[in-house]
């Protein structure tokens, strides 16, 4: 990968931009097993502006993955059962839980206040997925901190969320064949549990002290 750099003057501070990309060697660990994301490209680009005590940030990049998790024990029987049944949305199911060429899009806003000894960070994030694997998600973090001599007392808060999929298969949790009787509840439930695993209402706060 790479990335170019530049920073100007503008308005009394200054302005700094970075654009970036290349591509991914990593392999991640998941309940499918290990998720290869090698070759997965990767750019962006990231503003800031510089003026007194300020700093701005605003931030976008882009992922697009290379391969699949690995969920081809859901995805053939879904493709099997909608060509059997003719229930066109169990295939438009497993089309969806696709992650090779699909993109995760980021995008940031933030602020840093820094003068004397006071000390601020506000930032908000928002992840958009195409894939109904991941689940769009919002954020937020406020941090601050005042020194005092060798010692800065700090208190934060953050809040992490995500955006529920609604995504079902449309097939029943029964269906008769031929006389017998499928029982596609465990089907029905593992897409539930994927289209859920990546859920999050989270919020932390933060009491510390820095010594330095």
């Amino acid at each position: 990968g790479g990335d170019a750099s530049l920073t100007l003057p503008l308005g009394g501070g200054l302005i700094r931009s970075k654009v970036f990309a290349g591509k991914i060697h990593e392999k991640a660990p998941g309940a499918p097993g290990l998720w290869d994301t090698s070759g997965s490209f990767l750019y962006g680009a990231v503003v800031d502006y510089f003026s007194g005590p300020w700093q701005f940030r605003i931030s976008s990049s882009n992922i697009q993955y290379s391969n699949d998790l690995n969920f081809k024990f859901l995805t053939d029987n879904l493709y099997d059962l909608s060509d059997l049944t003719g229930i066109s949305s169990a295939r438009s199911a497993a089309d969806a839980i696709a992650t090779k060429d699909t993109n995760s899009h980021y995008y940031s806003l933030g602020s840093v206040y820094d003068q004397g000894p006071l000390h601020i960070e506000i930032a908000v994030i928002r992840i958009c997925q195409e894939t109904a694997t991941f689940q769009d998600s919002e954020s937020g973090y406020l941090l601050a901190g005042y020194r005092i001599n060798t010692i800065t007392p700090y208190i934060g808060i953050s809040r992490w969320t995500t955006i529920k999929e609604d995504g079902t298969t449309g097939l029943p949790d029964e269906l008769a064949l031929s006389g017998d009787t499928l029982d596609l509840r465990p089907l029905n439930e593992a897409y539930q549990t994927i289209l859920n695993a990546s859920a999050a209402n989270q919020t932390t706060t933060t009491l510390g002290v820095r010594w330095d």
